[in-house]
């Protein structure tokens, strides 16, 4: 028999295959790539895997799959893991606390989305600085961490119950729409498009039968709310301008 933990694990939080996340990732890299040639490499492959966990989010978020039982116990999780940082925080000494901090932050400013000024903040926080932000941390701001830890945790039992209305393979489709829009990358209809591809394996790892995509991404792309929608607003507002302008003169 195999591990109950490790089965129920694989039911309640449903993943894409090694192979379905493979190729959604690639065509998701060379269509951004193709829209905007000032990204990186390494900023598409980012980009991409958060596009796919995201996907992955809306499978788990459907009434096929969550519960509020579940939910309740994953906000417990992450009240716990919370409850055992600070802890761990508050019993260290603070130049290795200040070092831990310091480095991290460091890793987390090599992100393309942070600045060269981002950065140049972060490393002012080395060597003194560090210790003496540790030192502050746990003795000026430890009650506040503690509270935050109480109000995360006092989630378990206020949790609202999720809107299914929310969960559906409109908004899906609508978050589809609006992350590839927003870099640039054309939406299209078709089911073998990255647009297609993305909303098809996520309704087949919500257990969803669901046989064409052109028809919800159509349906997303042209809503009024869309981000393409609103880039057209803004275009021809400017086409508008631009013309009486011309006239003016």
């Amino acid at each position: 028999m195999g591990d109950s933990t490790t089965e129920e694990a694989s039911v309640q939080e449903p993943r894409f295959d090694d192979a379905t996340r493979k190729l959604l990732e690639q065509k998701f890299v060379a269509k951004y790539q193709a829209a905007d040639k000032s990204v990186s490499d390494d900023g598409a492959e980012r980009s991409a895997d958060e596009f796919v966990e995201c996907l992955q989010g809306f499978a788990r978020a459907w009434p096929a799959w969550s519960s509020q039982k579940r939910r309740r116990e994953q906000v417990e999780a992450l009240a716990n893991a919370l409850d055992a940082v600070a802890d761990a925080a508050f019993r260290m000494d603070d130049p290795a606390l200040g070092y831990a901090l310091y480095k991290g932050l460091l890793g987390m400013v090599g992100g393309p989305q942070f600045s060269a000024d981002d950065r140049g903040f972060v490393e002012s926080l080395a060597g003194y600085e560090s210790i003496f932000t540790a030192y502050r941390i746990q003795h000026e701001h430890r009650a506040d961490i503690e509270r935050f830890c109480l109000g995360v945790r006092s989630a378990i039992k206020q949790l609202p119950g999720m809107d299914k209305r929310y969960c559906t393979e409109f908004q899906a489709a609508k978050f589809i729409e609006d992350y590839l829009a927003r870099r640039g990358i054309g939406v299209t209809t078709s089911d073998t498009g990255l647009a297609g591809s993305a909303f098809m394996a996520t309704m087949a790892l919500a257990g969803l039968d669901v046989q064409r995509a052109g028809y919800w991404i159509k349906l997303a792309r042209d809503d009024g709310d869309s981000w393409g929608s609103f880039m057209k607003r803004l275009q021809d507002r400017a086409d508008a301008e631009a013309m009486q302008n011309k006239v003016a003169e």
